[in-house]
C-alpha cells in the first residue's frame, strides 16, 4: 500500500540524475538522501537550494567513499538494507534512471518490504496523492488566522525528530509554504503567534521545542 503513513526515504542517485524537485515534499514525512560521486562537484540552482533548506534536517548529502564503476550504486543498496533492517516499515524510493536498481527493488519486495525506482520526483508513488490533496488535505490560506492554523497543522504532522529545530530554520520552513506566501516579516509573525499560544517555545540559543502532543 502506498502511503505517507510509512517513513519514506528518497535515495537520489545524483551521478545519474541531477533533478532535485523537492518543493512538494516540504512538510511531508519524508527523508531525502542525495548520493554524490567521489569526484562529483554538484551545481545546484539557487531556487533548489532554498527548497532543500526548507526541508531542514529531512535532507542530507552523502559522498561516495570510493570511485569506480557502480560504486555509488552499491553504497546506496547497502544503506537501503541498513534502513530496512532498522525499520522494516520503511519505504525506500530510488530516484535514478539506472535500471540496475530494479534488482534491489525486486529483492526488497520479495521480502515483503516496500521499495520503488523512478526516474524523476514527479513519478514517486505518493506524489500524485500530495499534489491532488489525497494524501495531505489542501487548505485555503487567505486570512492570518487560517495561516496560523495551517502552519500548526502541517508542523504537527511532521515526525517530531524531523521538525525544524532552530528559529531560523523554522522561519525558512514557513516561508517555503508557497500556497501561503509569507515573507520574512510574515514568517516571524507566525512564530510569535506559535509562541504566544504555547505551541512552541524558543530557547536563548534559538532552539525550538514543540508542544503539539
Amino acid at each position: 500500500m502506498l502511503t505517507l503513513e510509512k517513513p519514506n526515504y528518497i535515495f537520489v542517485d545524483f551521478e545519474n540524475t541531477q533533478e532535485l524537485n523537492v518543493r512538494s515534499l516540504v512538510g511531508q514525512p519524508v527523508r531525502v538522501v542525495i548520493f554524490c560521486g567521489q569526484s562529483q562537484n554538484p551545481k545546484i540552482p539557487l531556487s533548489r537550494v532554498r527548497e532543500l533548506i526548507a526541508l531542514g534536517e529531512c535532507v542530507e548529502f552523502i559522498d561516495s567513499v570510493c570511485s569506480g564503476p557502480n560504486s555509488l550504486d552499491f553504497q546506496m543498496a547497502y544503506l537501503a538494507g541498513r534502513i530496512i533492517e532498522r525499520d522494516p516499515n520503511a519505504f525506500i524510493h530510488f530516484v535514478s534512471k539506472d535500471q540496475g536498481f530494479d534488482a534491489v527493488v525486486n529483492k526488497i519486495k520479495s521480502d515483503k518490504r516496500c521499495a520503488s525506482r523512478v526516474d524523476s520526483f514527479a513519478k514517486l508513488p505518493f506524489m500524485k496523492s500530495i499534489l491532488t490533496g489525497g494524501g495531505a488535505r489542501k487548505e485555503t490560506v487567505e486570512s492570518a488566522g487560517n495561516q496560523l492554523s495551517v502552519i500548526k497543522s502541517r508542523l504537527s504532522k511532521i515526525p517530531a525528530a524531523n521538525r525544524p529545530r532552530k528559529r531560523k530554520t523554522l522561519a525558512s520552513h514557513i516561508k517555503s509554504q508557497t500556497d501561503i506566501g509569507l515573507n520574512d516579516e510574515g514568517a516571524e509573525r507566525i512564530i510569535v503567534q506559535l509562541i504566544d499560544d504555547r505551541s512552541i517555545s524558543v530557547g536563548d540559543a534559538g532552539s525550538v521545542s514543540y508542544h503539539f502532543e
